[in-house]
């Protein structure tokens, strides 16, 4: 599998880095259990996330952090107020309600704003953080409130995350977020291809590719269940050269190097993935999944359905 960057694997000169300041101390204060980050390898980049929206991003060379987080001004009847359009307008694209200069003041003030929030870095992880969790806290009521957006989904793939980090409190660690698979891997689809919610290991290292769904109404149409189990079968699943479980070994590895998931965690690279659902809701919407998508872990096409109830943890335990 060549041609892109794998999950995980680094220049020479990144981990040089990664293994100085200031990014030792940052990489340290984000993987700290109760701080509420989630920290993402990616290929020859990282990412840390509160919440599900992504906080800051870590490049060989710089740090990035999207400023869009910082606006406060859309309106859900106002297309001219989108992010698209902003950004289009201010690169001179004609759009309607919007000139490229409003555009261009909006995104100057952004990054300006954006700027100033990765110096507070030069002070300390903890500043920054703790200041750019108020941002996000504030974009995601403003998203809520103004559009009408949840990310309910987000924020639980976000927390099953960090629940799962340890095999002393879970049956499956989970090692990434949506895994976007490459069209040069050697098991791609040719007409598009899926990105798996989430990425985990078994005891016995067994890699899973588990599928979130939050509430039942989440569960029909182009994203529903059996789509899901046919994007698994004809990509994951029919990886006959082993490919993606070994770009998952390196990323384990990678990952237990910088100290974030549990020193226990193994890939066996013979072992072939297993499709596994994560369902969340209330009893009412577990009763009725069962009904409906139960047949197919004993049809064998999901090798296990984790059911987690709205008042419960966020543990993976395999019953």
């Amino acid at each position: 599998m060549v041609g892109f960057n794998k999950r995980g694997v680094f220049s020479n000169f990144f981990w040089k880095r990664l293994k100085t300041e200031p990014l030792t101390s940052i990489i340290k204060y984000a993987s700290k259990a109760d701080n509420g980050l989630d920290v993402q390898l990616r290929g020859n980049y990282i990412n840390i996330y509160y919440k599900g929206g992504n906080i800051l991003k870590i490049k060989p060379k710089s740090f990035f952090f999207d400023k869009f987080y910082f606006y406060t001004g859309c309106k859900k009847e106002d297309r001219s107020t989108r992010k698209t359009i902003i950004l289009d307008a201010s690169k001179g694209k004609e759009q309607e309600g919007l000139s490229k200069k409003e555009a261009l003041q909006i995104v100057n003030e952004l990054e300006d704003q954006a700027d100033k929030l990765i110096k507070l870095l030069d002070i300390s992880a903890e500043k920054y953080f703790d200041t750019a969790k108020s941002v996000i806290d504030k974009w995601l009521e403003i998203q809520q409130s103004a559009l009408d957006i949840n990310h309910n989904e987000k924020a639980s793939q976000h927390l099953i995350s960090l629940y799962n980090r340890s095999f002393d409190t879970s049956d499956i660690i989970v090692i990434d977020l949506e895994y976007a698979i490459s069209q040069k891997a050697s098991f791609a689809e040719k007409n598009g291809n899926p990105r798996p919610d989430i990425i985990g290991v078994d005891r016995s290292g067994q890699i899973h590719v588990l599928e979130l769904k939050y509430r039942f109404q989440a569960t029909e149409g182009d994203a529903g269940i059996e789509q899901h189990i046919l994007d698994f079968e004809k990509t994951i699943g029919k990886d006959s050269k082993g490919d993606f479980v070994s770009e998952m070994y390196d990323l384990v590895e990678s990952k237990k190097e910088l100290g974030l998931i549990d020193c226990q965690c193994n890939v066996d690279i013979h072992k072939k993935p297993v499709f596994d659902l994560i369902f969340r809701g209330t009893e009412q919407d577990v009763s009725r999944f069962v009904t409906q998508y139960g047949h197919f872990k004993t049809d064998g096409r999901v090798h296990n359905i984790f059911y987690l109830l709205d008042n419960s943890n966020y543990r993976l335990f395999d019953k």
